[in-house]
């Protein structure tokens, strides 16, 4: 459970931060919650503002798994990683589409 130290930004590329990136598995994420009182979670970073900025921060880029589609109510169940585009190539070939997107 070894932190990388990084200089990140998201997409609007201010402010950038000096943190320590852990990309435990979520499953083992608890004791790294107990031990900081400043984890925040992040995704892909591609929000213009600070959202996803702090000194530390949980990585969900691993966590990008489709563990669950029910084909017939459209519910999707995945990773906190996964992205809009990885969730978009299971739904609409099956007739579903998020009701909202960004950009």
């Amino acid at each position: 459970m070894d932190p990388i130290r990084v200089k990140l930004a998201n997409w609007g590329l201010y402010p950038w931060v000096d943190a320590r990136v852990y990309s435990t598995p979520i499953t083992r994420l608890a004791p790294l919650i107990k031990e900081t009182s400043s984890l925040i979670a992040r995704g892909l970073g591609r929000s213009y503002g600070d959202s996803s900025l702090n000194t530390v921060i949980w990585s969900s880029l691993n966590e990008t798994q489709i563990t669950e589609f029910n084909r017939e109510t459209g519910v999707i169940r995945c990773g906190a990683g996964a992205s809009l585009a990885h969730i978009l190539n299971v739904t609409v070939p099956s007739g579903w589409f998020l009701p909202v997107t960004p950009g």
